[in-house]
């Protein structure tokens, strides 16, 4: 499967990812192996990691990455030079 993103501007990759994950995971659960440790070390916590697994609604997924876009960009700020 292939996709092409036609809009670079527009697209959300964490957005799109999240949907497709949860995809997946829905319709093979049986066989989707998530691991842990890389899930963690690609959003920097294990609360989406957990709700993933959990089996947590795409909204309650994205509520969560918002959140920690969020605490991110707060925490960075002192270090931002302009």
């Amino acid at each position: 499967m292939t996709f092409t993103v036609t809009d670079p501007g527009r697209f959300r990759a964490v957005t799109f990812g999240l949907h497709l994950l949860a995809a997946v995971r829905d319709l093979h659960a049986d066989s989707l192996v998530i691991r842990e440790a890389g899930m963690n070390r690609l959003d920097g916590d294990s609360r989406l990691t957990r709700a993933l697994i959990e089996g947590a609604k795409v909204e309650k997924l994205l509520a969560i990455a918002r959140a920690e876009e969020a605490r991110f960009i707060e925490r960075r700020r002192p270090y931002l030079l302009y």
